[in-house]
């Protein structure tokens, strides 16, 4: 019987969501003090087993995952495309992270769980593709317009480049030139 009336509050708080964001933030914001201050005791007995915990699953990753989920929680609030868009780019964009951590560093359980699976198919050059392409991808989703803008600049420099190399190599034969010439020749006169 006392399920009953705790099924209407439910029901309640699904239909009115935007109650429960703020309890998300809440809880988020202590997970995320613990596992910054829980290795000092600062946060008891509890908070120093969930930062031991997820510094172990998530290595340096540990001390942002919080606010990734914190904004993950934000972007859910938009019921939108560019929201989803978003939401699709930050997932990719932090496991590009944490392969790259565990590349890196051999941190956090999850990474190296992953680099491990894709290490057998893809090979260690591979995954490091994979993670320059997920974390380039989702960059250029974020940002469209600067990544727009910067892939013209760097469209121009790479054309720019073989003449840059030329005049580089005139600079330098130049300078070879100058630094490397004999002296010139005094024959010895006695006085």
């Amino acid at each position: 019987m006392p399920l009953l009336p705790l099924w209407g509050h439910l029901r309640d708080l699904g239909e009115n969501i935007k109650l429960i964001f703020p309890l998300i933030y809440a809880i988020l914001a202590l997970l995320l003090l613990a596992t910054w201050f829980g290795q000092s005791g600062l946060a008891g007995t509890w908070g120093a087993w969930l930062a031991r915990w997820n510094v172990a699953y998530f290595g340096y990753l540990a001390y942002v995952d919080l606010l990734y989920l914190g904004v993950l929680c934000a972007l859910l609030r938009h019921a939108s495309l560019r929201a989803l868009e978003c939401l699709l780019s930050a997932l990719l964009l932090f496991l590009a992270l944490l392969l790259a951590q565990a590349l890196l560093w051999h941190k956090g359980l999850v990474g190296r769980a992953l680099l491990e699976v894709l290490e057998t198919y893809i090979g260690v050059v591979g995954v490091w593709v994979g993670v320059l392409g997920l974390g380039g991808y989702a960059i250029y989703s974020f940002f469209p317009q600067v990544s727009r803008h910067l892939a013209k600049r760097v469209r121009a420099t790479l054309l720019e480049c073989p003449q840059y190399c030329v005049r580089l190599r005139a600079w330098t034969q130049n300078k070879w030139d100058q630094a490397h010439q004999s002296p010139p020749f005094e024959p010895f006169s006695p006085q």
